[in-house]
């Protein structure tokens, strides 16, 4: 069973953030040099940020997956509270794709994530 989150208000705009994405430009978009990074080193063969950016659209918005909030600990990252993740299930990637997302805009009506990192789920 997964812990309730410290923030459900601050989950909330995050998952509002990724379903307007469907068709809503800048509402979920990449962090330029994590995208850079996904091109020059990809998590799997032939990945993409747009095709990661897609099946993260797809994982939440088609499918009804879980996008999970979590208190971020790390030094270099604390102007966030939060960190968010979603574990998207690839072919070639056991474990699934860990995407990390960050909210960007907390506007209500029209909030903004980034996408900061994919690479393969750890154990």
């Amino acid at each position: 069973m997964m812990a309730e989150p410290k923030d459900p208000a601050e989950l909330a705009l995050v998952v509002k953030a990724i379903s307007l994405a469907q068709n809503t430009r800048g509402c979920c978009e990449w962090n330029e040099r994590a995208a850079r990074r996904i091109r020059q080193q990809p998590p799997c063969q032939g990945m993409t940020p747009e095709g990661i950016r897609e099946s993260l659209l797809d994982h939440v918005n088609d499918k009804g997956r879980q996008v999970i909030q979590v208190e971020e600990k790390r030094e270099e990252y604390r102007e966030h509270r939060f960190y968010y993740k979603a574990i998207i299930p690839v072919a070639g990637l056991g474990r699934g794709l860990f995407v990390e997302i960050v909210l960007a805009d907390d506007d209500p009506d029209f909030p903004a994530v980034e996408i900061v990192n994919a690479h393969e789920q750890g154990r």
